[in-house]
């Protein structure tokens, strides 16, 4: 491979196995950087992340052979596509790298999706980085994103064209969603650390089913107003829940709020409220119990990394079960039920 600017570092591809024990440890925050370098507008939001959870930016692009039934591969050709795409990465790395921190580039041979999944996995603890972009390229990203959501891989940072940027991000409210479960409070920590760096709001919201989402089919009066009891009651118990949420908060040393978002669709209430609030980053568990009882969970990821219209950050649940958290499981699909709470 052609030889790098000494402040963009190389990174092994996948083919190697010399990574070093200093790659190891410390977190690694890819950026996916395709053909038409669109994606290069999530730089800047890694770099901001980076910087607040004490990790490495790594450009990364994709060389794949042609389909089967294609061309026989050139290795002549094969060698001059993987010195452009380095040159590519190297160019990006020195343009948007600052002096505190250099931006590593890798090329990776291969089926994309097989070829990401091996790298984060190898890297645990890391944060893959996607531009939602449209067309082919943009379709791309999204089947490598729900890959490593769906196989439980790692970490992704999805960020949508309209928030591309290559001046330094800066973010000035970022929300945390949480669904009640001990799993979804699992990213707070790194929230937290996030806005602290950025001198920003931290708002932590809980979503509430309403009576139009918990939909049991009952037309009797009585069982309906059985049915807003048992709604009236979630929203108590949300209550203590997110009282203990302020009380956990007031440790991470950044301004925090927590709210109560009670209103239709789940999916689309948590981002109505964003907007309105002005929230410019989200972070929220890859996996959960679900904010919404009637959706699969994977059906309200693939919602908000679909539609949201600012960065999300959709984090691997760290599963310890030595970890004390503010919740217990919920004692009903539909009723979020604080630990302690009575019943």
């Amino acid at each position: 491979m052609g030889k790098t600017p000494t402040q963009a570092k190389h990174v092994p591809s996948t083919s190697s196995t010399s990574a070093t024990h200093s790659q190891a440890e410390r977190m690694q925050l890819l950026v996916c950087i395709e053909d038409d370098q669109r994606s290069a507008g999530a730089i800047s939001h890694v770099q901001t992340i980076a910087q607040a959870l004490g990790g490495d930016v790594v450009l990364l692009h994709f060389l794949e052979a042609a389909e089967k039934g294609g061309a026989p591969l050139d290795p002549v050709d094969w060698e001059i596509r993987r010195r452009v795409a380095n040159d590519v990465l190297t160019n990006l790395a020195q343009k948007y790298q600052t002096a505190d921190h250099a931006i590593q580039v890798a090329v990776l041979e291969g089926r994309r999706i097989d070829q990401l999944c091996g790298y984060a996995a190898r890297h645990p603890g890391g944060i893959t980085a996607f531009g939602r972009i449209e067309g082919a390229e943009g379709l791309h990203a999204w089947r490598a994103a729900r890959c490593l959501v769906d196989a439980d891989i790692g970490s992704i940072l999805m960020v949508p064209s309209a928030a591309f940027t290559t001046a330094p991000t800066r973010y000035a409210c970022v929300f945390v969603a949480l669904d009640g479960s001990s799993v979804s409070e699992s990213v707070i920590p790194s929230a937290a650390a996030i806005a602290k760096q950025q001198n920003a709001k931290l708002i932590v919201c809980h979503v509430v089913p309403d009576p139009g989402s918990i939909n049991i089919g009952l037309q009797d009066r009585e069982l309906q107003d059985l049915q807003m009891r048992l709604v009236k009651r979630a929203k108590t118990a949300a209550r203590t829940y997110l009282d203990r949420i302020n009380d956990m908060l007031k440790g991470y040393g950044t301004p925090a709020t927590t709210t109560m978002i009670v209103e239709g669709d789940a999916r689309k209430s948590l981002l109505k409220t964003i907007r309105e609030r002005g929230g410019d980053l989200l972070i929220m568990a890859s996996h959960g119990q679900g904010m919404d009882p009637t959706l699969p969970s994977g059906h309200v990821a693939s919602f908000i990394l679909d539609h949201a219209d600012i960065p999300v950050l959709m984090m691997r649940p760290q599963r310890n079960s030595g970890d004390a958290h503010v919740s217990a499981e919920p004692v009903h699909k539909g009723t979020r039920q604080p630990a302690d709470t009575e019943t």
